[in-house]
Order: C-alpha cells, then sequence, then structure tokens
C-alpha cells in the first residue's frame, strides 16, 4: 500500500465483491449501484472486476470533485469494441448542461482514450486501448492543464481546460456518460479512482506498476475465485 498514493483520494472501488448490486467506495461513503442489465463479475486485473455489455453502469452516491479543484481520474480497462462512431464512457460526473460543469472520460471511435467536458472537447490520446488487454487509463487537472495517461506514461498533448464542476443537480457514473446514461461501455472495468489532486507523472507510474492496486482486498470470498457470476438484472 502506498501512503502517498491515498493522499487526496476521494473515492476507490476495487470491484470485488464478486456478487451482487453494490459496488463499495473503500476510502468513504460513496457507494455505486449497479444499474440495468447483463453486468457481470468476472476475473480483473487485481482480484474480481465487473463486465459491462453495453446496458448497465454504475450510479454513484454524490460527486467525488467539484468546482474548479485539481483531481486525477484513473480506471483499468479491458475491450475490443471500436468502430466509427464509438464511445464508451468510463468515469463521468457533474453537470451535462452546461460549459465546463461536466467531465467526460471516455474511449472513442479507434479505441483511443479522450477527456472532454460540457461542451468542451479535450485531449485524445495517440495510441488506442482497444486490443483485448487490460490497460490503465487516467486523467489528470492541475490548475487548468490537462494531462492523459495509459498504463503509467503520458500520452497526448497537455491541453488548457477549464473545469468548473458542478455540485448542484449533477450526476456521477462508471461505465457511461452522465449524458442520459448514454454511451455505455462494453467490456471490463476494475480499480477505479479519484482523487482531490493531480497525480504527479512519478506516481502515475507507481500506480500503475502498482497495477492500480491501492487498498488489499477487504472481503473474503466465497470459495476460491470463479471465472464468472451473475449479477442478475437490476
Amino acid at each position: 500500500i502506498s501512503s502517498a498514493l491515498s493522499s487526496n483520494l476521494a473515492t476507490y472501488y476495487n470491484f470485488d465483491e464478486s456478487y451482487g448490486f453494490t459496488v463499495n467506495d473503500y476510502i468513504g461513503s460513496n457507494t455505486g449501484t449497479i444499474i440495468g442489465t447483463g453486468t457481470q463479475w468476472v476475473n480483473g486485473e487485481s482480484g474480481y472486476s465487473l463486465n459491462f455489455v453495453g446496458s448497465s453502469y454504475v450510479q454513484l452516491s454524490f460527486l467525488p470533485t467539484s468546482g474548479t479543484s485539481d483531481f486525477t481520474q484513473s480506471a483499468w480497462v479491458n475491450t475490443t469494441k471500436t468502430g466509427t462512431g464509438v464511445r464508451q464512457g468510463i468515469i463521468s460526473y457533474g453537470r451535462h448542461i452546461s460549459n465546463n460543469q461536466g467531465t467526460y472520460l471516455y474511449l472513442g471511435t479507434g479505441g483511443n482514450l479522450h477527456f472532454d467536458l460540457v461542451n468542451s472537447a479535450g485531449p485524445i490520446s495517440l495510441s488506442g486501448v482497444a486490443d483485448g488487454n487490460w490497460h490503465q487509463v487516467s486523467v489528470t487537472h492541475k490548475a487548468g492543464s490537462v494531462q492523459l495517461y495509459i498504463d503509467g506514461l503520458v500520452n497526448g498533448s497537455l491541453t488548457i481546460m477549464s473545469p468548473n464542476i458542478n455540485s448542484l443537480a449533477g450526476d456521477q457514473i462508471i461505465g457511461a456518460d452522465i449524458n442520459s446514461k448514454g454511451n455505455k461501455f462494453v467490456g471490463n472495468i476494475d480499480e477505479a479512482g479519484i482523487w482531490n489532486r493531480a497525480l504527479t507523472a512519478a506516481e502515475m507510474t507507481t500506480l500503475y506498476n502498482l497495477s492500480g492496486v491501492i487498498f488489499p482486498q477487504r472481503i473474503l470470498f466465497r470459495g476460491i475465485l470463479e471465472d464468472m457470476h451473475y449479477t442478475g438484472d437490476n
């Protein structure tokens, strides 16, 4: 466990519950609820992960960060979905109807990583990650500068943006966009964390080398890790 990496960590999900519809926040009380159908608990980058088939998402209880403050968003993903017009939401929160008041971390047409604000397009990674392997995808915001990372390394150009995340009437989601709960993810998501500070480049590399794991597993699995568990429909 890295005490430095846990500093200013706002919310963290290791997806190791292995059953049910609840996703626990292991840093606080921002519990997630699986909404929709078809979601499965499957083997992940570490322990379990959630497998999404494009018909569900995780609804968080409240916004993890707000206003113009610095932040980091990070998750491990595994997908093969690409194609014209494809957009797969990974982490999204804020208010989607006002300029710069909501955030979108997602994979686009070629599996490239994108970060946008409401009505403000942001950076795009130079490489894609939709190859059927696990990849860590992240974004940092520090004092108006936004940087993407893939697998612990800077990917793409530093971009000037002006996030002002609305804490009133906002929404917060993993596996889709806040805009009408659309652009749902197809594939696996694991080890998702949001910090209310910008991790340094060195910390991003350390996080990747830890496979994203900040905390040890805090639950007892029901016997030996199985290949797949169905949540059922919610």
